[in-house]
Parts: C-alpha cells; sequence; structure tokens
C-alpha cells in the first residue's frame, strides 16, 4: 500500500488555529490537517496531483495545501476497511509529497500557553474559538468509531510559524454548484447578496490576529478573533478598515506582511487570468503571517487556495466571480500600503461600526532580539485579565510609556508625540 493512501494510525487532536470552515479540523503528531472526506473535494485534489493534470494548470499545486491521500483517525492499516478502493485519479500521481511534514517552528509556544479573545470579550485558551465550537459539536472519533470518519490529509500551513495570524476570505460571487437545489441555490443567493461577496467577491469568514501588549516590540500578547458571523454583518466600506485590523499587532500595521501578501496574490492572478478549467465555486484564499516580530522570528508569509468541495469544470470559461474577488482583494491591500506611506491607516472604531483613521506607528532600533518566541501567556507575561485591561489605557498613556520605555542595550527608542501608539484596536 502507497504513503499516499496508507490510512492514518497516530492520534488525533483538535487543530488549535481552526477559523473558518463547516466541520472539525484536526492534527496527527506528524503535522497533517484531517478534513472531513467530500467526494468532489477528494476528486480536485487527486486530478491535481496526477499525470492528468493539464500542463496550463500546473501552478495550483504551488498554491494548494499538499495532498497526502484518504485517511482513517487509528484504523487499522490490515483491516479490509482500510484495503478497500477509494476514488482516485485513473492515472497514477504525478509527484509524491514526502512522507513527513516540515518540522514545527522551534519557537512556536505550545497551544495551551495560547489565548483568544472573541469580538465580544470571550477568553478561550489551548483552542480558537471556532476550533472549540467545531470540537463541541462534533467529537472526535474513537479507535471504535474512527472508520466511519473518513479525512483527508493536508498539509499544515501554519505549521512553520511561530505565531500565526490567520484569514480565511471566502473568494468569488457564487458559492454553489451546478447540483445545490433550488432552495440551496437561493439560500446563496441571498446571502452573498447581503453580504460583500456579490459586490466585491469576497467575504471574510474568520480570521485570528496577533494583538501585543505592553509595549511595541513586546513578544508577550493574545491573538483576538472575528468568525464568519462578525463577516456577515460587514459591508464594502468595512473591508478596508478590517483587513488593516487584521496586519495591526496593536502598535503598528504589520507593512513587510502586507507587501508580501500581496505579491503571492499578484503572482496568484498572473495564473487565474489565462485559467480556463475550473470554477472555485465555495473556495477561500488562506492568508497567514507570522505574529512573531520580525526582530524575534524572519517575517514570512504564506497564501493558499483551499476548499474545493463545489469546484466543478468551467469547459473553457474563465472564473470572472474568483477574479473579481482577487482583484478587490489586491485594491484594498495597495490601498492599506498607500495608507501608510500617508500616515493614514483605517482601522474599526468599534466591533460593528464604520471606519475611523488613526495614525500607524514608527519605531527604530530593535530591541535585542530572545534566543525563542515567548509564549504570549508565559510564566513572565501579564495574565489573560491583565493583558484585557490593558486595552482601557488612553492614547496618552500609550504614548508616555512608549517615550519611556528603553532598550537592552540602554538605547532610548525613538517613538515622538507625533507617531502614536495605537492599542487596543477594533475593540
Amino acid at each position: 500500500m502507497d504513503a499516499q493512501s496508507q490510512p492514518h494510525k497516530r492520534p488525533v487532536t483538535p487543530y488549535p488555529h481552526q477559523v473558518g470552515g463547516h466541520g472539525q479540523l484536526t492534527v496527527t503528531s506528524s503535522g497533517r490537517i484531517l478534513k472531513p472526506l467530500l467526494h468532489k473535494e477528494l476528486a480536485f485534489y487527486n486530478y491535481i496531483n496526477s499525470d492528468d493534470l493539464h500542463p496550463d494548470m500546473r501552478w495550483i499545486t504551488h498554491f494548494t495545501p499538499k495532498f497526502y491521500g484518504e485517511a482513517q483517525p487509528n484504523a487499522n492499516p490490515s483491516s479490509p476497511t482500510a484495503k478497500a478502493a477509494r476514488p482516485r485519479s485513473p492515472s497514477s500521481p504525478r509527484s509524491s509529497c514526502p512522507s513527513n511534514s516540515p518540522p514545527p517552528n522551534p519557537k512556536r509556544p505550545p497551544s495551551e500557553d495560547l489565548c483568544w479573545l472573541t469580538h465580544d470579550g470571550v477568553l478561550h485558551t489551548a483552542l480558537s474559538p471556532w476550533a472549540a465550537q467545531m470540537s463541541s459539536r462534533i467529537a472526535i472519533p474513537s479507535s471504535s468509531t474512527a472508520r466511519s470518519h473518513t479525512s483527508i490529509k493536508l498539509e499544515d500551513i501554519n505549521r512553520s510559524f511561530c505565531i500565526p495570524c490567520v484569514i480565511d476570505c471566502k473568494i468569488g460571487t457564487r458559492h454553489y454548484d451546478d447540483d445545490a437545489s433550488e432552495e440551496k441555490r437561493r439560500r446563496h443567493i441571498e446571502k452573498a447578496n447581503a453580504t460583500t461577496s456579490a459586490k466585491c467577491g469576497i467575504r471574510l469568514t474568520g480570521m485570528q490576529s496577533f494583538k501585543r501588549s505592553a509595549a511595541p516590540m513586546s513578544p508577550t500578547g493574545l491573538f483576538e478573533s472575528r468568525d464568519k458571523y462578525h463577516g456577515r454583518t460587514l459591508r464594502e466600506h468595512d473591508l478596508l478598515p478590517q483587513l488593516t485590523w487584521f496586519f495591526h499587532d496593536n502598535f503598528r500595521v504589520r507593512v513587510d506582511a502586507v507587501a508580501q501578501v500581496l505579491e503571492r496574490i499578484r503572482r496568484l492572478r498572473a495564473h487565474l487570468i489565462h485559467q480556463r478549467h475550473f470554477f472555485f465555486y465555495s473556495s477561500s484564499l488562506l492568508i497567514v503571517y507570522e505574529g512573531a516580530l520580525p526582530q524575534h522570528v524572519p517575517s514570512k508569509v504564506d497564501v493558499r487556495m483551499i476548499d474545493f468541495a463545489h469546484t466543478v469544470r468551467s469547459n473553457g470559461r474563465r472564473d470572472d466571480g474568483y477574479l473579481k474577488g482577487i482583484d478587490y482583494l489586491i485594491s484594498v491591500l495597495n490601498r492599506i500600503l498607500q495608507n501608510e506611506r500617508n500616515d493614514c491607516s483605517v482601522l474599526p472604531a468599534s466591533p460593528s461600526s464604520s471606519s475611523v483613521p488613526s495614525s500607524s506607528t514608527s519605531s527604530s532600533s530593535p530591541s535585542s532580539s530572545p534566543s525563542s518566541c515567548a509564549s504570549p501567556l508565559s510564566s513572565s507575561s501579564p495574565s489573560a485579565t491583565a493583558l484585557v485591561a490593558t486595552r482601557s489605557k488612553t492614547r496618552h498613556e500609550q504614548q508616555q510609556e512608549q517615550q519611556q520605555s528603553v532598550n537592552d542595550d540602554g538605547r532610548t527608542r525613538h517613538l515622538t508625540a507625533d507617531q502614536p501608539c495605537v492599542h487596543g484596536v477594533g475593540m
């Protein structure tokens, strides 16, 4: 039995950084994501990893998670179920994925030391709020019931990040395929018209952004999360401040990450403009950037297309609805960078309101880098209650703290009154 179709035997746990999706994601000890199997999505992954893949589409494997076949958690490889035939491409795999996933970032804090603050002020630990919600709905299958819970095995895009800031953007104007019932079509059309999908081709369906505490170079803080229900309340004018919020660490916009994400999405668009093989209905773009500061961990980003349960053949037609969302996203990212150059960042004024301008922060010489990425709630970190309490500080108090902060080598940071710190954005 080849490695790509071998059932998974190691224990699985809830995936702590899940920010969206309809079903629970789990992760294996070897770092592979187990996602509930949907046959159209399985067929798509089998096709793009086969010799049948059209030469015009070979780029897509660089913009999708690596695929490791099917898995049945804790199944016995010698069991009849494990050996059962599975839907596969008629051709052999074009290129085999490595047997092991890339190693995790050695500076990454354990998930049990992480904290997430929801939009309504509820604090979660160990799991993101959406992962906790999915986990409460669907119990992880035990060895006695695992055979009825087939999954597909995918690369963990966040595995190499120390502090993964993640956003799930549903791309496109249509989110149902040709097999959908009239009732389902009607519901999806109404939802698209009532949200940003129809007009902008994009809807924010979940995110987590790391917000730094105490000082602009501090390695401590917590994640703030927004779910798909929050995304449904947004209108076109909210997208710029919400995406700015995602790239903001409480003290500055991470322009390094914005620029890298923008470049990768532009490369993706260069392929999509000529793509005539698929309609990516209800597909998402997963964007990740390193929340740890570049002075602590090298700056990095990743952008991948995910969720292909409703992807269908386009028979020579271009997916203009998907392109519309990509173009809109590019325009928003460009505006974020332009606003930073003009020192007029736009952030949400409140959890549900329109945007207000706010100044960005610039900093100078970094302090001495720690040997590792400090856990957001390590023993030397402020408590979760204290972290939340710091959000009530006035801008004047924050400026005073910044002006008084001193680097480890004794040099004062060059932060002045005309470079205010924005703290507690989006709350």
